[in-house]
């Protein structure tokens, strides 16, 4: 209505491509109707007379058309720029101000790679964690936030369960991202530009992996891979790269390897989680090679701490012993191979570490992240019955949790990452076992809930 009754119809008709289009004719704004279709050259209407216009006023709705377009087009501009982008700021003070100010021996460092790198010399740090509802992603986030020195982003799927981040929910900001989505990924790298990227997110059931082989191979390559690609493209060469790996890239070599393990071992996986893991390493170590993306490998051994998923064997033992004594399955632990021996880590011990590797780690090394000792799965078991409310507790074999390949023995030699941080391992596991016990035990309590209010069809509490 509006274009129709600013354009006179003889401009419109003498336009090239109006041939054959339909057409909006004005009317008088006496009659009930504002307007209606007529053909421009088909006829099918009486001739309209067409308004006679001077050669200059034709000018002028010529230009003040093209003005009116050229506004419209910037306007688009502007807002397709607040939907990507968030919003374009202008301050030129601010600006000439920042760039204009000498950089520190510290920001010379990393001011070549490009990105955002010159306008972060104030202010605290960026680090974004993908994987931070999980048990090492959750205990790196309270690390940070902590230090007072981080301003801490969070990447996780959506439908996850935050309730692990419920002690620092409120100073930190999540992002749900599916890191097998490329552009997604790439917005939110290029929204967030962290000045380092802890990258713990993973399909991480290695005994299981056989049944969900592509799926594991999929989401820990190529969502690695995803994420070094968004660094490249966001001109983002100088963020800082921790990539979790796994004792799991060892594999058979624990089997004839005399004493701990050490980073120079040969690699020889025997499941596709331990195969997408030395994928994902070979993947880090050529986006350094080439793009000179500082990555750090962190070669991870057995971890013990809340907010992990029931997929270890640990963790299931302190869930079926929850369900026990909350009454939901009778007096029976079902586990697998207890004769095996791990090197076992605790989280809240081997996180600040991981910090400090993120911060003081060789660009393109790998360091083991161990004890040095190894624990029969055995003692773990009857240290985690110890602490039971439910005395008496039978102990039975499944079948079923039996693994296709299981090393007798896993143990890392963690010289070289306790060489560059200092760092003291610890191996007292009571503390950590209460712990996380009684995480499962509040985890099965409130699954319970959950199970009750859909049953029932009542809403469901909004809680992180």
């Amino acid at each position: 209505h509006f274009f129709a009754n600013s354009t006179p119809l003889a401009l419109l008709k003498r336009h090239p491509f109006s041939a054959g289009c339909c057409l909006i004719e004005p009317l008088p704004h006496r009659m009930a109707s504002p307007c209606r279709t007529v053909c421009a050259d088909s006829g099918a209407f009486p001739a309209i007379p067409t308004p006679t216009l001077t050669v200059g006023a034709e000018m002028r709705e010529t230009r003040a058309r093209w003005v009116a377009r050229v506004v419209c087009g910037f306007l688009l501009v502007v807002l397709l720029a607040e939907r990507h982008y968030g919003g374009l700021h202008w301050n030129s003070t601010e600006e000439s101000a920042l760039l204009s100010r000498p950089l520190s021996v510290k920001e010379e460092k990393i001011a070549p790679g490009g990105g955002r790198k010159l306008l972060s010399v104030s202010g605290p740090r960026r680090a974004l964690i993908t994987g931070i509802s999980g048990m090492i992603g959750s205990a790196v986030a309270e690390v940070l936030v902590k230090s007072g020195e981080w301003e801490v982003h969070g990447a996780v799927r959506g439908m996850t369960s935050a309730s692990s981040l419920r002690r620092i929910y409120s100073k930190i900001k999540l992002h749900y991202i599916d890191i097998e989505d490329p552009d997604r990924v790439l917005q939110v790298i290029s929204d967030v530009q962290p000045d380092v990227l802890f990258h713990f997110a993973a399909l991480a059931n290695n005994g299981a992996s056989w049944t969900s082989a592509n799926l594991t191979l999929r989401s820990n390559i190529l969502g690695t891979r995803n994420l070094l690609e968004a660094l490249r493209l966001a001109k983002l060469t100088s963020t800082r790269v921790l990539i979790a790996g796994s004792s799991t890239e060892y594999g058979h070599t624990a089997s004839f390897w005399k004493g701990p393990v050490p980073e120079t071992a040969p690699l020889n996986p025997v499941t596709p989680y331990g195969v997408s893991k030395v994928a994902t390493e070979s993947l880090a170590r050529a986006y350094f090679l080439s793009f000179q993306i500082p990555v750090i490998v962190a070669r991870l051994f057995g971890h013990i701490g809340t907010g992990h998923a029931e997929n270890t064997a640990l963790q299931s033992f302190c869930m079926q012993v929850a369900e026990i004594e909350a009454g939901l399955r009778p007096p029976v632990l079902r586990v697998g191979r207890l004769d095996t021996r791990r090197d076992i880590t605790d989280i809240r011990d081997s996180a600040p570490v991981l910090v400090a590797l993120a911060e003081k780690g060789v660009p393109g090394e790998v360091y083991n992240v161990a004890t040095g000792k190894a624990v029969q799965m055995k003692t773990l078991l009857d240290l985690i019955l110890s602490f039971s409310t439910v005395k008496n507790i039978e102990v039975s074999v499944d079948q079923s949790r039996l693994r296709a390949y299981d090393e007798a023995v896993l143990l890392g030699d963690s010289t070289k990452l306790q060489t560059l941080t200092g760092w003291k391992p610890s191996s007292n596991y009571g503390s950590t076992i209460q712990a996380v016990l009684q995480y499962w035990r509040t985890e099965v309590a409130r699954r319970r809930r959950y199970r009750l209010r859909t049953a029932m069809g009542r809403p469901l509490p909004r809680s992180p």
